[in-house]
């Protein structure tokens, strides 16, 4: 049987697994999304709030998925996941300008102009805080829910 040390090891090398692999995971997501963004700009389509809505969603799905893994680690993993995720989407925003405008590069430029990067912070501040209340209300709520009020130690 392994030790209880030997298990917490092997969870926190599981949970930082899985935090890197959501985190590749929502930065594809996010970057996917910001393209179809910029497209939806230039065709006037009016779906940005949509895209933005979905790409929103999925990262709170993986936060969720990540708090059910790590518990309170969990929680401060769906935060290192949503700041590195909107990171390489930040860094990434040139060239998804470029991917949105190959099928009419001049067009591009002439609707939209030049494309000007906001600050990382003003790019992520909404993501992080959406992450990082959703993931400490998951886990306050399996914390509240798996609680037994006549068992003190339970809290």
């Amino acid at each position: 049987m392994a030790s209880k040390s030997g298990r917490r090891g092997s969870d926190t090398r599981s949970l930082a697994a899985l935090t890197l692999l959501c985190t590749f995971s929502a930065a594809i997501f996010g970057f996917g999304a910001g393209v179809l963004s910029l497209q939806s700009v230039y065709e006037e389509t009016g779906r940005e709030a949509l895209i933005q809505f979905t790409r929103l969603a999925v990262y709170l799905a993986l936060a969720i998925l990540l708090v059910y893994k790590g518990r309170w680690k969990g929680v401060a993993a769906a935060l290192v996941m949503v700041l590195a995720a909107t990171a390489i989407e930040w860094v990434l925003l040139p060239v998804s300008y470029t991917w949105a405008s190959l099928a009419d590069p001049q067009g591009y430029a002439e609707e939209i102009g030049g494309l000007q990067r906001p600050t990382y912070i003003q790019w992520a501040t909404f993501d992080a805080i959406g992450v990082g209340i959703t993931a400490a209300l998951a886990q306050g709520l399996r914390v509240i829910a798996t609680a037994n009020p006549a068992n003190k130690d339970d809290w």
